[in-house]
């Protein structure tokens, strides 16, 4: 293994055994494990519990040479820095049954990675503008709002989009009428930059260009081709793989934008405040409520209807 790689594992090894910084989740996790509760930090504990290196995570799924994509897999490729025992277990092969090499089956890998991520996001943001249709086409029943008309306004005027003598609600299908291109592209719209990615990007972008990084209307059709270029016997070029890569990393950016945009007109923008947090806002004489993820569409409603509920007990 080489030195470098070594270093990154033991690294990572060190930062996992500190399990959290806070002092309150540290008590915490101590009660769960005299419960035998299992936690993540317990299972992360297992796989570093050195035994000759045989107890540590997979050796080609950390270095990325394990491909388990079709049915003729998993293919496995050994590298110089693998461990000895290791590499006396391992076929002794330059390529994988579809052709790949160690190079583009970690860019393939990789490619998938970034892809799940990506779609999370961009699934976020058309959770978030399907939200915002509804509200310009009045199908909300009043739940929701265009809160931040001067965040409409500024965020049509970003995507182009000419407002002189429209109200509101026509601005803001004006601009779900640019998300919708944006998600579904059409075939005559396809090779188009995407328009929030416009409104959004430097003004000299030339070179994400030329670099064939800019992404493009159509993120559904996009989105297909790069999750085909990762099946088995297609995309094999690691250059074309990891430009991919890049590439969703622009419709990341883009989804994290227009989600965040759209959210601030929905719910209004956030302004700085004081709060408090952890383990100790669990009141044991209280209803508490924990939400996993963070999606504000739902938060928001939760925080109004709790609000409406402890009033209406007050008035009880």
């Amino acid at each position: 293994m080489s030195d470098s790689f070594h270093d990154l594992l033991t690294q990572e090894k060190r930062v996992r055994g500190k399990t959290v910084l806070d002092p309150q989740m540290d008590q915490m996790l101590q009660h769960l494990r005299n419960l035998g509760i299992e936690t993540v930090w317990d299972v992360q504990a297992a796989y570093d519990s050195d035994l000759l290196g045989l107890k540590d995570r997979c050796s080609f799924g950390t270095r990325g040479v394990c491909c388990r994509n079709c049915a003729m897999g998993p293919c496995r490729l050994a590298t110089e820095d693998m461990p000895r025992h290791m590499k006396a277990v391992s076929p002794v092969l330059n390529r994988s049954t579809c052709g790949k090499t160690a190079d583009s089956m970690v860019a393939s890998m990789f490619l998938s990675t970034a892809l799940r991520g990506a779609a999370s996001h961009l699934s976020h943001a058309y959770d978030v503008a399907t939200t915002f249709y509804k509200v310009a086409e009045e199908e909300t029943n009043g739940n929701y709002e265009l809160r931040d008309i001067k965040k409409l306004h500024a965020l049509a005027g970003r995507l182009g989009i000419m407002i002189e003598g429209l109200e509101d609600k026509a601005i803001a299908r004006e601009i779900a009428r640019v998300i919708q291109e944006d998600f579904t592209g059409g075939f005559n719209l396809h090779e188009q930059p995407m328009r929030f990615f416009a409104a959004l990007a430097p003004k000299r972008h030339q070179r994400l260009i030329e670099a064939g990084l800019v992404p493009q209307r159509g993120v559904v059709a996009e989105i297909m081709k790069f999750e085909h270029a990762t099946a088995q016997g297609m995309m094999s070029n690691t250059f074309e793989l990891l430009r991919a890569s890049l590439r969703l990393g622009m419709y990341d950016a883009v989804g994290l934008f227009m989600a965040t945009e759209l959210q601030d007109v929905l719910l209004g923008t956030p302004k700085p405040g004081f709060t408090s947090m952890g383990m100790d806002n669990l009141k044991a004489e209280k209803v508490n409520i924990v939400v996993h993820g963070h999606n504000p569409l739902f938060s928001e409603k939760l925080v109004d209807v709790v609000d409406e509920m402890e009033q209406a007990a007050r008035q009880a």
